[in-house]
């Protein structure tokens, strides 16, 4: 995975790689004792993950990003 990663960094790809050295394990505790394996949970919480995210857009798609829709209001239920 690490070569993988640097390989793409080579090409010009902005990389990050983030390692948790004290992750939990998972919060079901029937796998709680695999400690390492709930790094998403640290991830999930870092603002950064987000920021990264929306920096990013998948050039080979080639088509412009969706378009986001208002939702209408929910009808009222007191008229």
């Amino acid at each position: 995975m690490v070569k993988a990663l640097a390989a793409a960094a080579a090409q010009g790809s902005e990389v990050r790689y983030v390692r948790y050295q004290h992750a939990p394990g998972p919060p079901i505790s029937e796998y709680s004792a695999l400690v390492g394996h709930g790094s998403y949970e640290i991830a999930y919480r870092d603002a950064a993950l987000y920021e990264w995210l929306l920096r990013h857009q998948c050039d080979k798609c080639g088509r412009p990003l969706a378009r986001w829709h208002e939702l209408p209001p929910p009808p009222s239920t007191f008229g």
